[in-house]
């Protein structure tokens, strides 16, 4: 589970991303800032400055504030209620395997292989 700030079509969203625990899925939610980049971009000497910013962790505080790791604070549109833009769910590819080929299965969010001593994360 991971939360990153970027920027889509212009705007800045909160991408919270993690992996369903039944099934090969990663589900990322898009939830809004309503803060467009280029408002973003005028608090920095320039773009490139603020560029540098997108794609970085943020730390969830609580009723929808978010901090990076420089201290700065982010809010969701209506706080702790705010509604995700979008969402997206793309699949996990089985991992490839050399040599022996050993049963495969998505178990607890991963796929694991099935080891002359047990299941075992792949």
């Amino acid at each position: 589970m991971s939360e990153t700030l970027e920027e889509r079509d212009g705007w800045l969203f909160i991408k919270h991303t993690q992996t369903s625990f039944t099934e090969p899925k990663e589900i990322a939610n898009w939830w809004p800032l309503q803060v467009r980049f280029a408002d973003f971009a005028h608090r920095f000497v320039n773009t490139v400055e603020a560029r540098k910013r997108i794609g970085r962790p943020v730390i969830y505080l609580g009723n929808g504030l978010y901090r990076d790791e420089d201290g700065l604070l982010y809010r969701l549109v209506d706080g702790g209620q705010t509604k995700a833009q979008f969402t997206h769910i793309t699949d996990v590819p089985e991992p490839k395997q050399r040599g022996r080929t050993l049963p495969m299965q998505w178990r607890d969010g991963c796929w694991q292989k099935q080891t002359s001593r047990g299941w075992r994360r792949a």
